[in-house]
């Protein structure tokens, strides 16, 4: 009989010692996390800046965009930072509480969603974003916070432009690649017609080369004229 006595109380020490074990880690977590982190709001004119900071500083990375508390102002550096960094929600209001923005960062980066409003709390734009790198466009809404279709990039060329350049550089361009024999057939066939004051065309008989030996008489070779000109 003892014995089961021991052991029922046995199990009922146990089973109040491990649900009060995990609760006291939960609130040294919960502690330690807020000793790491500070409360702060900044006011900057007609706006209001609510976020919190961390006292860690994880080693930076070169691309991405770091969020710092410094000089009493919200400051960014690509791959760098010199300050408290922000670790936390933020948020973004007007001097009569009205809502701008919100998003959150995790030491210096930006995660997750992030929206800003209007002064009359239409929906102005939304993003997403990953460890400091944005997912995707930005969506832009109007004043009814109905999305706004995305804007094209402009063209550095437009297409007819590009059509009628090539067009008209391709003759000059496929004539400078005519080998010099062509340009010599073309001659010695316009030289066989001669215009009379009629203006009506004789046929001339064409004149016999002489013959020196093995070589033949060869007309002087045409110099091609500098492209562009």
């Amino acid at each position: 009989m003892n014995t089961i006595c021991r052991r029922v109380l046995l199990g009922l020490l146990l089973s109040g010692l491990i649900p009060g074990g995990s609760h006291a880690q939960s609130l040294r977590k919960l502690e330690r996390g807020a000793i790491n982190r500070t409360r702060i709001t900044l006011v900057n004119g007609d706006t209001i800046q609510r976020f919190t900071t961390t006292l860690r500083h994880p080693q930076p990375r070169p691309d991405r965009f770091y969020y710092w508390q410094g000089q009493d102002r919200i400051q960014r550096n690509v791959g760098g930072y010199n300050g408290h960094l922000l670790d936390g929600p933020y948020q973004l209001t007007d001097r009569d509480d009205h809502l701008l923005g919100n998003g959150a960062l995790r030491q210096g980066l930006k995660t997750g969603r992030w929206r800003t409003w209007r002064p009359d709390g239409s929906l102005a734009s939304t993003s997403h974003w990953r460890q400091g790198r944005q997912q995707g466009r930005t969506k832009a809404y109007d004043v009814n916070s109905r999305p706004l279709p995305p804007v094209a990039a402009p063209l550095n060329h437009s297409p007819a432009t590009v059509t009628a350049t090539n067009a008209a550089a391709a003759p000059l361009t496929h004539w400078w690649q005519v080998s010099y024999w062509k340009i010599k057939i073309k001659r010695s066939k316009a030289a066989r017609v001669a215009p009379t004051p009629g203006g009506a065309p004789v046929p001339v008989s064409p004149v016999p080369k002489k013959k020196s030996g093995s070589q033949k008489d060869v007309l002087p070779p045409v110099t091609p004229k500098p492209a562009g000109l």
